[in-house]
């Protein structure tokens, strides 16, 4: 791998702090978070919004906000995606690895639907297919995505269903 450069290091790394759930962030915010020079974080955020990857908050002078050229980028990222294809190569690279099946799978409501599966080197395999939907509290993997669900997030899909807490 070739050289990093700490500039470009940097801007990404101003970015990144959107990752983490905020919503805005001001220069001193920025500073703190990354333990960078005032006029460092200053010119970042300056060269950010004047390419559109960031923009001000007209209502919070001082505050900033991805912009839409993030937007293009995610959004062009998207259209290149083919989930079976990519689910279906982790998933290989899984099993290869521990050797048992692996499912990939989206949560759609209170159901899963799978999206790829590898199946283990053992006699005895799972019935399941890609395509396949099936209520994800029966399949392992639908109780780990509904595990991750915020309490919340949960509540409002199984929209007063009787559950057990």
């Amino acid at each position: 791998m070739g050289r990093l450069v700490p500039a470009v290091t940097r801007a990404l790394d101003v970015l990144e702090l959107f990752l983490q759930g905020e919503g805005t962030l001001s220069a001193p915010e920025v500073t703190r978070k990354l333990q960078l020079p005032r006029t460092t974080v200053h010119e970042l955020l300056t060269t950010l919004a004047a390419r559109s990857y960031l923009v001000t908050v007209p209502e919070q002078p001082g505050r900033y906000r991805l912009g839409v050229r993030t937007y293009q980028l995610g959004s062009r990222y998207a259209e290149q995606l083919d989930l079976a294809a990519e689910g279906q190569q982790v998933a290989r690279e899984v099993a290869e690895t521990c050797g048992e099946t692996v499912h990939v799978a989206i949560l759609e409501d209170t159901e899963v639907i799978y999206i790829a599966k590898v199946d283990s080197t053992h006699a005895v395999r799972m019935v399941s297919a890609a395509g396949r939907k099936l209520p994800a509290h029966c399949t392992s993997v639908g109780k780990l995505l509904l595990a991750a669900l915020t309490e919340a997030e949960r509540d409002a899909r199984l929209d007063g269903r009787e559950h057990i807490a």
